[in-house]
């Protein structure tokens, strides 16, 4: 516990300090006001007397007192808001570089996709039905050339990806706000099954590997609307493809196969985006891209293997029978789409955005199979084989009558959240 003793010292030395503070700062400036209220007074005194003058002078006096008592410095730093923060959705960081605002981040993305073939106006035209005699056998919706062993398919044609994809984001935003340029990427990853049957009995079970990509680079355009509404127009390039690999397995038929096949593409993209600010620096963001290109490419490998197998001429041949079926050169392919954009985004301490949203992309395409592919086989039988199920499983089987293969579309859907650091 302290005692009298050690208190007292404390005490007078807090005491010392306060007396010099107010004789040195306080007392000084007391007396100086009061010397300019008295000139003040005697300024009043001498204008009822008619000495202008003289009243002038004192009151000039009195003014020169208060002005060097309480005015600033002309060397004083006064803090001023030089230039206001930019109003969303250009809410950034306050250090732009390179010219410009720039943003860097990522996504976490779970995206679905669904496919549909255009198979089924197939079974309203007698002459694509049957074709020398054989049955049109219809193949998944997934793979482009997928050799179906049996006329019944049982398929959802949906693949969801089973885990969460990361992808990076990056735009930038010129220091005049006229124009900028983002990058973006959808990816999708995920597997499918679904059975084949016939009404004796025979059975194939199916299993598809799908991978998609999609990098999206955008130049940008900004028009302001009013202060709280924006309006971008973009133009730019895509590119982007998928990769399948699918098998099957029948015991029944003593029959297996699988595919391979990837396409790739690179289109000019055009689109639109609108900017609504919200409270709190929060950002709303709607808009659609569109796209289309006729170079892109679809390249494919099939192959066949089944243990005894009947020849075109109905003759039985026993013994393991192998064929392979590839492009000699990628087919040439035309692919159109485009996008559906919806996205909120806020910024929390001026460096940090977190957004969510959803996206939509349509994707139709078809591929030119003009050109003939290369066969390899074990056999002049399975060579045999394998020209006449490539014939039933190609365009120019399925064309018949109507001049063209149908296109193949592709629907994805993708959920995200994501994250961005503001500079």
């Amino acid at each position: 516990m302290l005692t009298l003793l050690q208190i007292i010292p404390v005490i007078l030395r807090k005491g010392l300090v306060l007396a010099f503070f107010f004789t040195s700062f306080v007392f000084p400036l007391l007396a100086q006001e009061f010397r300019a209220i008295e000139l003040d007074l005697e300024a009043e005194e001498h204008e009822k007397r008619g000495e202008k003058q003289i009243a002038d002078e004192k009151r000039a006096r009195s003014t020169e007192i208060r002005k060097k008592n309480f005015s600033r410095s002309s060397n004083a730093v006064v803090p001023t808001e030089t230039s206001q923060k930019p109003f969303p959705p250009y809410t950034s960081g306050n250090h732009a570089f390179l010219g410009g605002n720039w943003e860097i981040g990522f996504r976490g993305n779970v995206p679905s996709a669904f496919f549909k073939s255009g198979k089924e106006w197939a079974f309203d035209n007698k002459e694509v039905i049957f074709q020398n005699g054989s049955p049109y056998l219809p193949r998944s919706v997934i793979p482009y050339q997928n050799e179906s062993a049996l006329p019944y398919i049982v398929e959802k044609g949906s693949i969801t990806s089973q885990k969460t994809i990361p992808t990076l984001q990056l735009s930038f935003i010129a220091t005049n706000k006229k124009w900028g340029f983002e990058y973006s990427n959808l990816p999708l990853q995920g597997t499918s099954e679904h059975l084949a049957f016939d009404f004796n009995q025979q059975f194939a079970r199916y299993n598809t590997n799908f991978q998609l990509y999609d990098h999206r680079f955008m130049f940008k355009i900004y028009e302001e609307l009013d202060q709280e509404r924006w309006f971008t127009w973009d133009f730019g390039m895509r590119t982007g493809g998928w990769q399948t690999e699918s098998s099957y397995l029948s015991p029944t038929l003593n029959q297996a196969g699988d595919l391979k096949e990837s396409a790739r593409f690179l289109a000019p993209s055009a689109g639109f985006r609108l900017y609504q600010s919200l409270i709190n620096y929060g950002r709303f963001e709607f808009g659609s891209d569109f796209f289309y290109t006729p170079l892109a490419a679809l390249q494919y490998e099939r192959r066949f293997v089944k243990d005894g197998i009947i020849d075109p001429f109905g003759n039985s041949i026993p013994g393991y029978q192998a064929y392979k079926v590839e492009s000699s050169r990628p087919l040439e392919m035309q692919i159109s789409g485009f996008d559906l954009n919806l996205t909120y985004s806020f910024v929390l301490m001026d460096f940090h955005r977190f957004s969510m949203g959803a996206k939509a992309s349509y994707y139709t395409w078809s591929a030119n199979e003009s050109k003939a592919p290369n066969f390899t086989a074990l056999s002049s039988e399975a060579l045999g084989l394998g020209i006449m199920n490539w014939y039933t499983t190609s365009a120019f089987y399925e064309a018949d009558g109507e001049g063209k293969r149908a296109s193949r579309y592709i629907s994805m859907f993708n959920y995200f959240i994501g994250y961005n650091y503001v500079f």
